[in-house]
């Protein structure tokens, strides 16, 4: 009897401690009012981020950008609405209506399939290969199903993605389809894929793993190491990026190294189905170039709806914890 009521005392306990904590905890972000000196701190309670990897899409078709940020550190994604215009963009942090899908390292939203709702891809089943996830929703509400968790060729062969450098879409040979764009951390080329599909129908074709004949190779010991060398490695991780930042209706790319404090600039001096890429730069923008620790992700996107494209940088190495998400705002024209 004595055992007996030892444990139902101790049932009792916690239910009785288990109601005490019952109430409904939500999180808030904006409750309250935070300022550093005579400045207010826009978003106070969302934590910050460590290697703020971002992206700006209208993920909600509602015709304004907004803006997800991704930390490879602790694989957590924040999302962003934009809750002002396309002239007056106002960020808050929002929990999405829709689930994202995870991922290990890094993400794109892109329409591989042509039917204006943004698709989802990420690490694959191994750390150098990809994942798609279709939107089966709408532009306003998306629903992200698995399509494949390894992504493959025409040719069956397992589409490259480095693990921790991030993809690139675009159409680069003005067919109407995103093409694909991969980096080797290895020597610091870039892989092409050539998208043979359609705007319906995302099929890639291999056709270089030396695109333009880039080699962006910062401190890096020569293709051939020395016998008894313990690391055949030459390089580290980068980003690119596509946009037309010249109003000339093809592309041109900027590319972050892992060991360089700055962004190159490569001008497209070819035409939108055949693009030639000509190294301008290893320091942009020209009047106030980038320089950080290393490892910049730089994006172009007309964020103020004024017809030239902006740009934003997020610094990914942990040797920069503050000041890591940059934006350099285009006082120019559209094409200068």
């Amino acid at each position: 009897m004595g055992a007996s009521g030892v444990i139902i005392a101790l049932l009792l306990v916690g239910l009785t401690a288990g109601s005490a904590f019952s109430q409904p905890f939500i999180r808030e972000v904006y409750g309250i009012p935070v300022q550093s000196g005579a400045e207010a701190v826009e978003h106070p309670f969302t934590g910050g981020l460590y290697n703020p990897m971002h992206q700006f899409v209208d993920i909600d078709g509602d015709a304004d950008i907004d803006l997800f940020l991704f930390d490879f550190n602790d694989l957590s994604m924040m999302f962003f609405k934009n809750v002002g215009s396309q002239q007056n963009p106002a960020f808050r942090f929002e929990t999405p209506p829709f689930i994202i899908p995870f991922t290990q390292s890094w993400f794109r939203f892109a329409d591989i399939d042509g039917d204006n709702k943004l698709d989802f891809l990420g690490t694959g089943d191994s750390a150098n290969s990809v994942a798609i996830y279709r939107n089966v929703g709408t532009p306003q509400l998306p629903v992200f199903t698995l399509m494949t968790s390894l992504l493959r060729d025409s040719a069956n062969s397992i589409v490259r993605a480095d693990a921790y450098s991030i993809a690139a879409l675009a159409d680069m040979d003005g067919d109407g389809d995103p093409d694909y764009f991969s980096l080797n951390s290895g020597n610091g080329t870039i892989n092409y894929y050539e998208n043979i599909g359609n705007t319906t129908n995302f099929v890639l074709a291999f056709r270089t793993d030396r695109y333009q004949g880039i080699q962006i190779c910062v401190g890096c010991r020569p293709e051939t190491p020395p016998m008894g060398t313990d690391d055949p490695f030459l390089h580290g991780n980068g980003t690119m990026h596509f946009g037309d930042i010249d109003a000339d209706n093809d592309f041109d790319m900027l590319y972050g190294d892992l060991f360089d404090a700055g962004l190159f600039f490569f001008r497209n001096i070819g035409t939108p189905t055949n693009p030639i890429l000509d190294s301008v730069s290893a320091r942009f923008p020209p009047a106030n170039p980038v320089l950080t620790g290393g490892f910049n992700q730089p994006t172009l996107v007309d964020i103020d709806g004024d017809g030239d494209v902006d740009l934003f940088v997020s610094v990914l190495p942990p040797l920069q914890r503050v000041d890591n998400f940059r934006f350099y705002q285009n006082v120019g024209t559209p094409s200068a």
